[in-house]
């Protein structure tokens, strides 16, 4: 391969085995190692679903008895062994931790016993994980006939480029200290989206108690204010009201959909509970049914109807309302979803105060159900909400749609910023493999000095039977 500096080489990986050891060695066919041999607790073992994006993923060890695995005495790890998938999602890895120092490993995976003085053990984790080279050989040999795949021969041929051992721990020492700088930022950005969902809670709550137009009022005072009634859950301004969501408008619950409706002279489109989503809208998948026309009539919708996610069996999805704005023509609605018309508020100030119970849990307090919760029609019916005078409705209803909408900015921005901290990441991996990550010490022993150094020596070399340690 060019490119890469004159102190590198480029050699297969059949050449940094481990002397007088088998480099790549497949798990136990079925045969020797079924389903039926796992058990609850024991010795661990490997499967493919361990080896994680990010090094060994110890939660999806599975284990064997310790008489089995006495039978699988071949398939026994050591600390710094390589485990590589030979099928599936070719080419993660991951080495073995000391504390799994033999454990075994099954068919969908492949041991990796590497020369150490060779080549590091986190150098080559690296360098799978990020090296143009290892990707394009991949991309090459794994194509299986039904599934990627590949095998111990092919695993042996892949290219390696090989750095001197010294410039090999600077690559290390500097992957390393950019991935803390990375993990650090990663997490910080995935704890901002908690601190945002505190922050809508708080602003909908701020809304619908009336901090939110404090000011607003105090410019726009009645008059004549009147007295409030004191009977709703929290206090609120002298000029709001406490109603029942049945006293400000009316309640439908949705159609049910029966089998004989599949088909029929008098199909419609219609929507349910799957289409809402928290940003709006999702009709990608928009079934019909056959409706009367009695039928149509009462359950066609609106320009201005808001919708109601009915029941889910998830808390955090029951009551996600959304507005309905004539999306699809002649469309109706099916009973996983309630439909409020009001005529005593705006449609946008009940949306986001409906927003405020789905996202604070109000609506679960008083659904019912086990394993699915459910508001029900006169559930929400009974529902109380703050009313304020209509042009302070419009006032929370700017104040709340300009607040959501620098939200979602935010959001948008931390969504980009994830994502360009994840290609740091790779970009640094791909710069080490270029030779670029970190300088070149002409007083480092060149890779092909060491590797020649390690052929001689093997070549002189006398087989000797390698004693069995003793396990416990």
């Amino acid at each position: 391969m060019t490119g890469i500096p004159n102190s590198w080489s480029e050699l297969p990986l059949s050449e940094l085995g481990m002397p007088g050891e088998q480099t790549v060695l497949t798990g136990p066919f079925g045969a020797n190692l079924g389903r039926e041999d796992f058990v609850a607790s024991g010795v661990p073992i490997f499967t493919i679903g361990c080896l994680g994006t990010d090094n060994i993923d110890e939660s999806k060890l599975r284990y064997v008895s310790a008489r089995k695995a006495k039978e699988l005495t071949t398939y026994r790890l050591r600390e710094g062994d390589f485990l590589f998938s030979r099928m599936a999602s070719v080419g993660r890895a991951g080495f073995v931790p000391a504390k799994l120092d033999g454990a075994l490993f099954n068919y969908h995976l492949m041991r990796l016993r590497l020369n150490g003085e060779a080549i590091l053990p986190r150098l080559f984790y690296y360098y799978v994980r990020g090296s143009e080279a290892v990707r394009q050989y991949l991309d090459g040999v794994s194509r299986g006939a039904t599934r990627d795949g590949i095998n111990t021969k092919l695993l042996l041929n892949m290219p390696v480029l090989l750095p001197p051992v010294a410039e090999q721990r600077r690559i290390v020492a500097k992957i390393e200290s950019v991935a803390a700088k990375s993990g650090l930022a990663r997490g910080r950005l995935d704890h901002i989206p908690r601190l945002v969902e505190k922050y809508k809670h708080g602003i909908l709550r701020s809304a619908f108690r009336g901090d939110l137009t404090r000011e607003w009022r105090l410019a726009h005072a009645s008059a004549n204010p009147s007295k409030n009634s004191a009977d709703g859950p929290w206090e609120i301004p002298e000029t709001w009201r406490w109603r029942t969501v049945a006293q400000i408008g009316s309640v439908t619950l949705g159609r049910q959909r029966s089998p004989k409706d599949h088909n029929g002279p008098r199909m419609r489109p219609y929507i349910r509970a799957a289409n809402i989503t928290w940003a709006g809208w999702n009709l990608d998948d928009v079934k019909e049914m056959n409706f009367t026309d009695d039928e149509f009539v009462r359950f066609k919708l609106k320009a201005g109807d808001l919708l109601v996610n009915e029941g889910s069996g998830s808390a955090k999805e029951v009551g996600k309302p959304a507005i309905w704005n004539d999306e699809i023509p002649n469309c109706c609605f099916q009973n996983t979803l309630l439909r409020v018309q009001p005529s005593e508020c705006t449609t946008e100030f009940l949306y986001h105060y409906f927003r405020f119970c789905a996202l604070t849990g109000r609506f679960v307090e008083s659904t019912q159900g086990v394993n699915i919760f459910h508001i029900g029609k006169d559930g929400l019916s009974k529902c109380l909400l703050p009313l304020p005078p209509r042009e302070e409705q419009n006032q929370i209803s700017i104040l709340l749609k300009n607040a959501f909408a620098w939200i979602d900015r935010l959001v948008s921005e931390i969504d980009n910023a994830r994502r360009r901290v994840d290609h740091l990441d790779q970009a640094i991996l791909a710069k080490a493999f270029r030779g670029e990550l970190v300088p070149q010490d002409p007083n480092d022993e060149p890779a092909s000095v060491l590797l020649e150094r390690i052929r001689t020596e093997r070549a002189g070399q006398v087989p000797t039977k390698r004693s069995k340690r003793v396990r416990k």
